[in-house]
């Protein structure tokens, strides 16, 4: 294994060939797309059923390989980041492919339990939780099932999802896609590293004020698991955190005016509305004594 992470990391991502870093992002990209997909279908590729089974199942293990390698790439001379992030990103490929390969690379990192290994894929320059939620909220920029839309062919289906356009039919397969993702997520943070933490919490916070509803709430649930399996004191600091900032917000709110540069940019309301919701969510999980002793101010988010 060693010997063959070695091997794809000097002749893939560490060589100066820019085709051969573009053709395995290429290959991840597809076998991706395919797997989501429901796989090889005998109609694409005029091959037998049967053979095309026991080609998916390698496929697909040769993909969740290629994945597992591309997160023990090691940084380039001088460089602390991984080379597999220049590889990832001038790619170009598409968000909700993205999503997939950094989940992935996550969860890999999260078995591997080394923080050598995490500290390639975060830096001062790049946050692999951010950019997960970046590619996230562009994969959906253009769904909102929240709104009318008065044509059916505007309505933007995400690549390899592999539907029609009934909007009934799409909304379960986004739902699915967005429970398997945060599931992922999920499972990389169960052995994250200390100091890798404030990376994911800057992710989540950004993503639960400024993202899409819809991507607020993913980012929001995988809060709640950190929540929920941390420690009660973690527990604690986050519901004084998020109180005190609905303070902050309300007190900037009430002297503000709607002509405030400031307030159009970054509505309070709003604000205080995705955070009380999230205060509500965490207060559930705090010990007996930690809601016996609560500020009165929080705990009316309860009865809210």
């Amino acid at each position: 294994m060693v010997g063959c992470v070695q091997h794809f990391q000097s002749v893939l991502f560490l060589t100066t060939e820019k085709f051969q870093r573009r053709r395995v992002m290429d290959f991840i990209s597809w076998t991706l797309e395919v797997q989501y997909a429901g796989g090889l279908f005998a109609a694409g590729t005029g091959l037998e059923q049967n053979f095309l089974k026991e080609v998916s199942t390698s496929l697909f293990v040769a993909a969740e390989m290629a994945l597992s390698c591309v997160s023990q790439v090691g940084p380039k001379p001088g460089l602390s980041i991984s080379a597999a992030v220049d590889a990832i990103v001038l790619a170009d490929l598409t968000p909700l492919v993205n999503c997939r390969i950094f989940a992935s690379i996550m969860v890999n990192l999260s078995k591997r339990r080394d923080p050598r290994a995490f500290s390639m894929w975060f830096s001062d320059d790049f946050n692999t939780y951010a950019e997960f939620f970046t590619n996230l909220e562009a994969a959906f920029a253009l769904w909102k099932p929240y709104e009318s839309i008065p044509n059916p062919s505007d309505f933007h289906i995400p690549r390899f999802l592999n539907l029609s356009i009934d909007h009934k039919q799409l909304s379960y397969a986004v739902e699915q896609f967005l429970t398997s993702i945060t599931i992922e997520i999920c499972r990389s943070v169960r052995h994250l590293p200390n100091e890798i933490f404030s990376f994911l919490e800057t992710a989540l916070l950004e993503a639960t004020l400024h993202a899409s509803p819809i991507i607020s709430i993913v980012a929001q649930d995988i809060w709640c698991f950190v929540v929920r399996y941390g420690s009660a004191e973690l527990c604690w600091q986050y519901v004084t955190l998020l109180g005190n900032a609905i303070l902050c917000l309300a007190e900037r709110y009430s002297s503000s005016t709607s002509a405030t540069p400031l307030f159009k940019a970054h509505p309070p309301l709003e604000q205080m509305s995705r955070l009380g919701y999230l205060l509500s969510r965490f207060l559930i999980f705090l010990t007996a004594r930690q809601q016996v002793g609560a500020p009165v101010h929080l705990m009316l988010f309860v009865v809210v």
